[in-house]
């Protein structure tokens, strides 16, 4: 029974730290309807003065209809004027298979929603790197 518990034990711990923390992952927001967000603390470049590209992982509560479980997106953040844009967007799977990979080098930066996840990510990203 003991053997048993601690193998219990150590398999929680290990998919806890296994999904969205390794890496350098770091969790930053969560919505009501269950999805979570990180960002990649190890993929944050200052590209130039008060702006960042970075990874962000968006993990569905429920899958889409297309199979989609999460996406990784790359973003980058103006600090300065507290704005966001995606250039990349990667979805998977529930077993990491890539189904899409979609690059929009013609997206411009936009205001973040107030409260928003997107401002929160903007938050995390300026109060930690934009110094």
């Amino acid at each position: 029974m003991k053997r048993l518990l601690i193998s219990l034990i150590f398999l929680l711990v290990f998919s806890a730290v296994s999904f969205g923390q390794s890496d350098g992952w770091v969790y930053f927001a969560s919505t009501d309807d269950g999805d979570k967000f990180w960002y990649q603390s190890t993929s944050v470049v200052e590209i130039e003065k008060h702006t960042f590209k970075v990874w962000e992982k968006n993990l569905f509560a429920k899958p889409f209809e297309d199979g989609t479980q999460y996406f990784l997106t790359l973003e980058q953040v103006k600090c300065n004027q507290r704005q966001v844009k995606n250039t990349r967007i990667v979805a998977y799977d529930k077993n990491d298979k890539r189904l899409r990979d979609n690059e929009y080098p013609d997206n411009t930066f936009e205001d973040v929603i107030p409260g928003s996840v997107a401002a929160r990510f903007v938050e995390a990203i300026c109060d930690n790197y934009d110094k």
